[in-house]
C-alpha cells in the first residue's frame, strides 16, 4: 500500500486547496499588523490548503465492504 494512495488531484481538490489557502492567508494576514511576514504567511497558507484537502479526501473515502458470499456459486 503506497502512502497517500486514496487521493488523486483533480479539480475539485485543486479547487479546495486555493480556496483553503485564501481562508488561512486572511486568518493570518490579520495577525500581522506590521506586514513583514507575507512571504511566509502565502507559503503557511499553501501547505495548510494541501494539507485541509489531504484531511477532506481521507474523510470522504468510500468505505471497502468486503464480499463475504461466494461469489461464483450464484
Amino acid at each position: 500500500m503506497a502512502f497517500l494512495d486514496f487521493y488523486t488531484l483533480d479539480l475539485v481538490h485543486v479547487i479546495t486547496i486555493v480556496f483553503a489557502s485564501v481562508v488561512f492567508y486572511m486568518i493570518f494576514n490579520k495577525f500581522d499588523k506590521e506586514e513583514k511576514y507575507k512571504k511566509i504567511f502565502i507559503g503557511i497558507s499553501c501547505i495548510s490548503g494541501i494539507i485541509v484537502s489531504i484531511i477532506i479526501s481521507y474523510f470522504t473515502l468510500e468505505p471497502d465492504i468486503p464480499l463475504t458470499s461466494n461469489y461464483f456459486d450464484a
